[in-house]
């Protein structure tokens, strides 16, 4: 159930953050490149975010359950690829789910140390 809430917390504040992002480009207010930081930039927040969440959810050995967090966020990542090709599997792919994996783990890492004792 926490993998959920936590996926749930990845996918609406991903969403929520490029929404944001897709008007700043329709209004053009920055240019293409900046856009695309940009984007990068909500993906960072959002894995962030999302590490630190599960990470303060759980027991011990934080950086197992961001491990298994960021393997189902790739999972489902792959899986949409499958269905829906919008891009080839290349490097900069592979790249891209070894960010959300050092990402995720790392920061479940630190959201542990933010658990209230008790």
């Amino acid at each position: 159930m926490k993998y959920l809430k936590s996926l749930l917390l990845f996918l609406g504040l991903f969403l929520l953050l490029n929404i944001f992002v897709t008007i700043l480009s329709f209004f053009d207010v920055f240019n293409e490149k900046s856009i695309n930081v940009l984007k990068l930039l909500t993906l960072i927040i959002t894995l962030i975010v999302t590490g630190i969440n599960i990470g303060m959810k759980s027991k011990k050995k934080a950086y197992l359950e961001g491990l298994k967090l960021s393997g189902i966020i790739i999972l489902l990542l792959t899986v949409i690829n499958v269905i829906l090709p919008i891009i080839d599997f290349s490097l900069s792919t592979f790249l891209y789910y070894l960010l959300i994996i050092f990402l995720i783990t790392i920061s479940s890492s630190i959201g542990i140390n933010f658990k209230k004792e008790k």
